[in-house]
């Protein structure tokens, strides 16, 4: 000590925490390590701070630790604190240095404040150049930055013109061989991020594939492929890429998270919650884990499904007049991982010739949810004014793999039994049964049979082929073409108080168009149109033009809530005579 002053002592204690705090960032041998170098860090910066309060002359010093002590917070992964210490020293009229300042924007990425972490990661940006080794790794930071301020496009841009500069290979001075450049492959993940974001889900699919096809024992380009096919609906491919990922890396966070998010989607319920809490044990600051284990919560929660119409105007002599409905179903908190039980109850009403017709329903039952399979039991009582009635409905939906699907349903006192037919004390049992092929997000076609038997005798035979196909997307805009094709036999006679045709045929193409007004991380607010014109041919009665129009507009929240409001006008011929019928439809989803 007698060799060196009190200030170059206090140099070389800052010089020896700036450089705690350096490797404490760095990749440590074990996961329980990882916090070892930022908690001694942190300690020495108190103890400094703390012995060099009263130093008027170690002034700059003490402010040295403070910017420091930024690091180490990051590292630590105590980002609000970190927030915290900026504001003041902002509040104090200290410049933050780059390094300083990139410690920010990370904190303020992971409190999701993407615009404020964007400004600061390009100040970052515009003090170095292409040779500094973080360089990359700031414009990483810019580009999720924009992404999570829904800035998409020029998050594209930043993305493809980071890829072009990147050679896959590079020449060193006096070495005659090329080299693999790390950051042409960093720069070509981005860019496939960057489709993904776009909305372009098959050209990120395909840069995906390619990459990892490149380099098969990437782990970590197996879980992003693995987690892109989780988007498209694809949860098995996704799960057998990750089987290749767990033989080399079975304990990777990346790996785990994805396995979980396929879990839940394959309803693997015990798989979910071994996994969700091993990453959350393990990693409970990392926003993936974090991710998981809210979605976890969320599948444990109980469920609130509710609809309900109104009829606008005079409506048909089908739906009614001044028709209104609603029916509500609540279901537990899933029971021994595969358990629901539900309850609910609804009520429907119309103005008819023969008079306003009511219908009051209660049911409950019970649900049971495995790998591929979903059933559902219900009973049911119903009042329509002709006395107390028993329902009864077994439903079962059953998937082949991630394309196939086929469903059935039974019931006793069908739900889709008219109310006019019900008005008049007509009652049908019905049987049905749908197979869907869907591609993807973008393409799908379901087929669907259903019969019904109704108390007067009278035998209805129903099939609908139904099929959409994407026209164009767009990061804020989708349209799709939709195509119906329906068909119905009835072998009783029209001269009933229903809606009864002996043969009808109809088609109706539709496009439908999908708009996000706002999106936040898990706040969405969408607009929906759609436009059908087709034609119906009834027995006895000629084609007709059907037209149809829809608008509506849908919010989802926070995981757990999702709604939405949709005002439809319908004009078609019944027997002949056109009728209108405008409805306005509410369904709710609610998670609690």
């Amino acid at each position: 000590p007698e060799l060196l002053d009190a200030a170059r002592q206090r140099q070389l204690q800052a010089d020896a925490l700036a450089a705690l705090v350096r490797m404490a960032d760095m990749a440590t041998r074990g996961e329980v390590e990882r916090f070892r170098l930022a908690d001694q860090a942190l300690a020495e910066a108190e103890r400094l701070l703390q012995a060099w309060a009263e130093l008027p002359q170690a002034r700059a010093d003490s402010l040295r630790v403070r910017i420091d002590r930024l690091g180490g917070l990051h590292a630590r992964v105590r980002m609000a604190e970190l927030l915290e210490h900026y504001r003041q020293l902002q509040a104090e009229g200290v410049e933050l240095p780059g390094y300083a300042l990139r410690w920010v924007a990370s904190a303020q990425l992971y409190l999701r404040e993407p615009e404020q972490a964007a400004a600061l990661y390009r100040r970052v940006i515009a003090g170095e150049n292409d040779k500094h080794p973080l360089w990359l790794a700031d414009h990483q930071g810019l580009f999720y930055a924009l992404v999570e301020s829904e800035q998409l496009e020029e998050a594209h841009r930043l993305a493809t013109r980071l890829a072009a500069q990147q050679p896959p290979r590079l020449y060193q001075p006096g070495n005659p061989e090329a080299e693999p450049n790390a950051r042409w492959l960093e720069a070509q993940v981005m860019q496939a991020n960057a489709e993904l974001y776009l909305n372009d889900t098959p050209a990120a699919t395909q840069a995906f594939a390619q990459l990892a096809g490149n380099a098969p024992n990437n782990s970590s380009l197996r879980t992003s492929l693995a987690s892109l096919y989780q988007v498209r609906g694809w949860p098995r491919r996704a799960e057998d890429e990750l089987k290749v990922v767990e033989s080399t890396a079975p304990r990777h966070l990346g790996l785990e998270v994805q396995q979980g998010l396929g879990a839940l989607q394959l309803q693997e319920w015990r798989q979910l919650d071994l996994l969700t809490d091993d990453v959350i044990r393990r990693y409970p600051e990392n926003l993936q884990a974090q991710r998981l284990d809210k979605l976890r919560r969320v599948h444990h929660m109980a469920e609130l499904r509710i609809i309900a119409y109104r009829g606008l105007g005079s409506g048909s002599s089908v739906s009614g007049g001044h028709d209104l409905g609603i029916d509500s179903v609540l279901y537990s908190e899933p029971l021994h991982d595969d358990w629901r039980l539900f309850g609910g109850a609804g009520y429907a009403s119309a103005d008819f010739e023969e008079g306003r017709g009511h219908h009051r329903w209660q049911r409950g039952g019970l649900e049971w949810r495995v790998r591929n399979q979903r059933l559902e039991a219900e009973v049911s009582r119903h009042d329509y004014g002709h006395g107390d009635k028993l329902g009864l409905r077994l439903n079962g939906w059953h998937d082949i793999d991630d394309h196939w699907q086929y469903g059935w349903s039974a019931q006793s006192l069908s739900s889709e039994t008219p109310l006019r037919a019900l008005n008049a004390d007509i009652s049908a049992d019905s049987l049905s049964g749908f197979l869907r092929w869907r591609a993807d997000e973008r393409r799908e076609w379901r087929a669907s049979l259903a019969a019904a038997h109704f108390s007067d005798g009278n035998d209805r035979l129903g099939l609908l082929l139904a099929g959409s196909e994407r026209l164009y997307t767009a990061p804020t805009w989708q349209a799709d073409l939709g195509l119906e094709f329906s068909a119905a036999h009835n072998s009783g006679s029209a001269d009933v108080p229903y809606f009864n045709p002996a043969a009808e045929f109809g088609v109706l193409p539709s496009l439908s168009l999908s708009h996000s007004l706002y999106r936040r991380y898990q706040t969405a607010w969408s607009q929906q149109l759609q436009l059908g014109l087709g034609s119906n041919s009834q027995r006895d009665y000629g084609s007709a033009a059907v037209g149809l129009i829809g608008y509506g507009q849908r919010l989802r929240l926070d995981d757990r809530f999702d709604g939405g409001i949709t005002v439809s006008a319908l004009s078609r011929e019944y027997d002949g005579d056109r009728e209108r019928e405008m409805s306005v439809l509410l369904d709710l989803n609610y998670r609690f």
